[in-house]
């Protein structure tokens, strides 16, 4: 799990977004607290063990919101294309200060386009 993080971590640090991002990689499952504080969450999936869970668009702070559970466990391989997907469509449409979970819920048809990337992924 570590050297995943790691990988995921060598990708995506430092990318150019609107305002700060961030990804959690959590290996435990009792960790799912934390999973869903990110703005990017990934876990082990509860149901498809070898696989992963992703939770987008949570907050801490003033205005604390769990972040959605993506139903599609996704393969180790496939979760740096969803996580830049993600993050392709935070950079299109979103501006300072917005931070990610406001842009989605702001066009809530990009939670639907996620979900339907996430899916064809998974095939």
């Amino acid at each position: 799990m570590h050297a995943f993080a790691c990988r995921l971590d060598k990708e995506f640090y430092g990318i150019d977004v609107p305002k700060k991002f961030k990804i959690g990689v959590f290996g435990c499952l009792n960790s799912l607290g934390k999973a869903m504080a990110q703005d990017i969450g990934v876990m082990p999936s509860f149901t498809e063990p070898g696989k992963f869970e992703i939770y987008i668009g949570g907050l801490l702070g003033n205005r604390p919101v769990q972040g959605k559970h993506i139903p599609v466990p996704l393969k180790e391989e496939m979760v740096a294309d969803a996580i830049r997907y993600v993050l392709d469509i935070y950079k299109t449409n979103g501006i300072y200060p917005q931070r990610l979970r406001t842009v989605l819920d702001d066009k809530k048809e990009l939670w639907q386009e996620i979900n339907y990337y996430f899916k064809s992924l998974a095939k």
